[in-house]
């Protein structure tokens, strides 16, 4: 809760909190979210911002153009359907932050292969004599570089809040089983059920959180049976059969 602590250092302590709590989960997000995603890999939602697709440029007779604006229809087709006004944020937290961090109101990020980009949109042109292109890139404000760093503080606070929530003892540790629920819920919205045992009373009891029946739409009314209630209902069948004979008098064994 303290608004002086960097990010990337509540990251590093989820690292260590994962470790002791055997999560996988919660190391590999922290981890990539401190060094970065693959471009070949999903990112979260909340590390895409909006930025206007800008050029700089030279004009034929020695004047400049600084933050043109363009539309994605002006790229090259071979682009067009893969860069927009939706900037991915792939880079490391720390990275992000320094991004933050700057004078400028207004970033300039390179488009991913930018210098082959202004090699195709000269090439298409129709006059060899028109301006050069010398640069491309996403203007993208400050504050919603600012606003991807405060989604992540407020899902560590989420995430933290999700762990205590079902925590009988404050001071304990957390379990695998509870860490995970809480990454899937909060970070990757997937809800897992939670076991937890009551060890405070008497008679230990037991109680579960998540979505139960989250399969019972999509799954075949034979998988449940087996999965939720076959003894149950081979005893019952049984029972049945043992009343409606004892009904007529007959005695199978």
């Amino acid at each position: 809760m303290d608004e002086s602590t960097s990010v990337t250092s509540l990251l590093r302590k989820c690292i260590i909190l994962g470790g002791r709590a055997s999560s996988s989960e919660l190391r590999d997000w922290a981890r990539k979210e401190l060094r970065g995603y693959n471009h070949d890999e999903p990112i979260p939602d909340y590390r895409h911002v909006r930025g206007m697709i800008a050029i700089d440029g030279l004009l034929p007779f020695g004047g400049q153009i600084h933050n043109q604006q363009i539309s994605s229809h002006d790229l090259p087709d071979v682009v067009r359907d893969h860069i927009n006004e939706q900037v991915p944020l792939h880079d490391g937290l720390g990275d992000i932050e320094q991004l933050a961090n700057a004078e400028e109101d207004h970033l300039k990020l390179a488009l991913p292969g930018s210098a082959e980009i202004i090699k195709l949109m000269h090439a298409k042109r129709s006059d060899p004599h028109a301006g050069q292109i010398t640069r491309i890139y996403w203007a993208v404000s400050r504050a919603s570089i600012n606003g991807v760093i405060e989604q992540v503080r407020t899902s560590l606070a989420e995430l933290i809040a999700e762990i205590a929530a079902f925590l009988p003892d404050h001071d304990a540790d957390p379990d695998k089983t509870t860490v995970d629920h809480a990454v899937g819920l909060i970070v990757t919205g997937k809800r897992n059920n939670v076991r937890l045992v009551n060890s405070q009373s008497s008679n230990s009891s037991t109680s579960q959180v998540g979505d139960f029946d989250s399969e019972s739409e999509d799954t075949p009314w034979w998988t449940r049976w087996r999965k939720r209630g076959l003894i149950i209902g081979a005893a019952t069948i049984a029972a049945a059969i043992a009343t409606v004979s004892t009904w007529l008098g007959w005695t199978p064994w």
